[in-house]
């Protein structure tokens, strides 16, 4: 089932998550909602969502950096945390929640998008077993922090020190109305105030 996905302004874009319980985990109604997350996903041609995106806060994330080469690798991280992180990089990022009323199909697309380089997350699987990964540089590396901060209320528009040209793809892609609301969220966690990159 295609699930709508929460656009900039909504509330459970800005809201932490909570743990996921282990019992729950192994319910019918927790595979089903991975199952929905991934066809969505695949649906709207994006590489990860996190479940805030779809208006419930847990600590889920879903992603697949391969699919576009023909070959699907999902991944499904319950309670990720990144563990290990070093270096810096500055890359392009979009969002799945950044796609607004623009008849653009990109939506709002960040050039300075600032991320460490490399990465160590821990999580759970689907099995209950702890896991690990890492990333260096690439893709999954800028997935894996795009989406575990979705489950802490951060925007990857909190990660671009330019304000002014966050602002301007905002208002190109119709969330004027939500930069309002936004703003004063924008100015206080632009990049300084944002868990910290050091």
């Amino acid at each position: 089932m295609i699930l709508p996905i929460c656009q900039f302004g909504e509330d459970s874009l800005r809201c932490p998550s909570i743990a996921v319980d282990k019992k729950e985990i192994r319910s019918k109604s927790f595979k089903k909602l991975i199952r929905d997350m991934l066809e969505t996903m695949y649906k709207l041609e994006g590489v990860g969502l996190a479940a805030p995106q779809v208006g419930i806060n847990k600590r889920l994330i879903i992603l697949d950096v391969n699919w576009f080469d023909g070959e699907t690798k999902p991944l499904a991280l319950i309670n990720p945390e990144i563990v290990y992180k070093d270096g810096e990089l500055m890359s392009e990022e979009g969002c799945l929640s950044f796609k607004g009323s623009s008849s653009q199909k990109t939506g709002v697309q960040l050039n300075k998008v600032k991320r460490f380089k490399k990465v160590k997350v821990n999580y759970i699987d689907l099995d209950n077993k702890k896991q690990s990964i890492e990333a260096d540089g690439n893709l999954l590396s800028r997935c894996l922090q795009h989406e575990i901060d979705h489950l802490d209320g951060i925007l990857f528009i909190d990660r671009d020190p330019d304000l002014d040209e966050v602002i301007k793809q905002l208002v190109k892609n119709g969330f004027e109305s939500s930069l309002k609301k936004e703003k004063p969220n924008l100015e206080f966690n632009n990049l300084e105030n944002v868990p910290s990159l050091n």
